[in-house]
């Protein structure tokens, strides 16, 4: 089991019931980080309490006759705001509201009198998901049968919700990085700003006029039409951000599909593997190359056992961005052992590969057998070959000569006739 829940409730009045669950949900296999094994810290705690949230799949709260300790300025206690944290992080909450027909509560631990909005409060989660009761006797909170009935009905789909939702924010920006002069910018979504490149069969020197390029293909047409592809591109062609395009195109649109991208290719879950990030070392293989994504924060979310069912039921789209990352020629010969693998074992599932041009021959990784081949394309670039200028106003049309697109324009009747958005120099 993979996934994470948190245990959400007043400390003092209900700290049997807290070790009940806490006991159960570990029982069931979940991973739980109950305030109880929390270290000291200097962040505020209405802070600490809701960032712990971050990566989990279910919130068990737990409401007796307490809302708890209300934070300076905030008309919510800190139960209440793990709460609404879960809410907007779309997490399931799983609630437990003490009996009122309970007689044998501790009097120092009841202020339904002196608190006024406790009973809103609890006539709130009660409305929302109804009535699951519980006692002064832990045991009461029949929580095995829920957890399994969850993971059974719920766990997978709350799960991929959470990871496309991170996928999307953490894909969906432009940083602006190592430029001066836009140190006060903020971020920017990259819908506003990306432009869909240019492929073509071979490498183009910069140097190269433009009008003498080889004849070069929309990229969403060359993804199309190779289930499996070698990316190349020089540096600062805009590999990594390329990457981020389809993954935030796939997450955005998966359950919509109003994508041009999720109409050529399915309502794939993209798999972003950024492999500086994943530690790759000598001796990876394919099992090792799932864990280290799912130690990320991200992969975290998915969960393994999850990525393995997208895996074999064929919809995930693979992507390894940076082999040139990977500077020793024997680690990337084993990550090439290692993707074969992987090709082998889900044949159905789609495959993108990224590198610099330089380097890159050392260990081809386009040279797989027969059965599993591979396209391979160059990344063209338009600012470095005088086809774009660069601007910082997101917004304003320019002119400039490119077989690229935005979103925006994409999704238009009248898209051929558009002209794209600025972009920046992006590595």
């Amino acid at each position: 089991m993979d996934y994470k829940a948190f245990v959400s409730s007043t400390a003092k009045d209900l700290l049997p019931h807290r070790a009940h669950v806490i006991q159960e949900l570990r029982r069931a296999g979940f991973h739980v980080d109950p305030m109880e094994d929390w270290p000291a810290s200097a962040d505020e705690p209405k802070k600490f309490s809701q960032e712990r949230l971050d990566g989990c799949h279910l919130c068990v709260l737990l409401i007796a006759r307490r809302r708890g300790f209300v934070p300076p300025g905030e008309e919510h206690s800190i139960t209440q705001l793990e709460y609404r944290e879960a809410l907007r992080l779309k997490i399931d909450v799983l609630p437990y509201l003490l009996d009122d027909a309970e007689t044998d509560w501790p009097a120092e631990f009841d202020e339904r009198h002196a608190d006024d909005k406790l009973a809103a409060w609890r006539a709130e989660v009660e409305t929302r998901y109804g009535r699951e009761l519980f006692t002064k006797h832990p045991a009461s909170i029949g929580i095995g049968s829920a957890l399994a009935r969850w993971v059974r009905e719920d766990g997978f789909k709350v799960a991929l919700g959470r990871y496309l939702q991170l996928v999307e924010r953490e894909h969906g920006v432009i940083r602006f990085v190592s430029l001066p002069r836009l140190e006060d910018n903020a971020n920017a979504p990259i819908q506003r700003l990306y432009v869909e490149p240019a492929v073509a069969p071979r490498w183009v020197s910069p140097d190269v006029d433009p009008q003498e390029w080889p004849a070069t293909q929309p990229l969403l047409d060359a993804v199309a039409e190779h289930k499996r592809l070698v990316l190349l591109g020089d540096p600062g062609s805009g590999k990594s951000t390329l990457v981020s395009w389809i993954a935030w195109q796939l997450a955005r649109h998966h359950h919509d599909g109003t994508s041009l991208w999720t109409e050529r290719l399915g309502r794939l879950v993209p798999l972003p593997m950024i492999l500086h990030d994943l530690g790759i070392g000598p001796g990876v293989t394919w099992d090792k190359l799932l864990d280290a994504f799912t130690q990320q924060p991200m992969g975290k979310l998915l969960t393994l056992t999850n990525l393995r069912k997208l895996l074999r039921d064929g919809q995930a789209m693979i992507v390894l961005d940076g082999l040139d990352e990977i500077g020793s020629p024997a680690v990337r010969r084993d990550l090439h052992e290692a993707s074969l693998t992987g090709i082998n074992k889900y044949k159905t599932c789609r495959w993108l590969l990224t590198s610099r041009v330089v380097g890159y021959d050392e260990v081809r990784f386009h040279a797989q057998p027969s059965s599993y081949v591979f396209g391979m394309i160059y990344l063209t670039n338009p600012l470095r070959a005088g086809k774009m200028r660069v601007s910082t106003q997101g917004t304003r049309p320019c002119r400039a000569s490119t077989n690229a697109k935005t979103t925006a324009d994409t999704n238009r009747p009248d898209a051929r006739h558009s002209r794209p958005a600025p972009t920046l120099i992006l590595t």
